[in-house]
């Protein structure tokens, strides 16, 4: 159960995500948009960043899942072949 103070910091994160650091970025290129249109657009943009942030995280992810479980015997059976190739 989260408490008052991580729905706080959670969505303070969110916001600053999906907000603050658009505005940070584009300000100065969407400067001669309307307030709800740059609104809109960093908004967008926020959520844009967060899905491949996601995206990419769990790729990473499941990258290390199949590189832990496939190098170990990937590295046994390259040791059987260079030791077969000798005998």
């Amino acid at each position: 159960m989260l408490t008052v103070f991580q729905i706080i910091g959670v969505s303070a994160a969110y916001f600053g995500v999906t907000l603050l650091l658009p505005w940070i970025l584009l300000r100065r290129r969407l400067e001669t948009l309307r307030t709800s249109a740059r609104f809109m657009v960093y908004f967008l943009t926020g959520n844009f960043y967060c899905m491949n942030l996601v995206l990419i995280l769990q790729l990473f992810h499941i990258y290390r899942f199949r590189n832990r479980h496939f190098c170990p015997s990937a590295a046994l059976l390259l040791h059987h072949m260079y030791c077969l190739s000798f005998s």
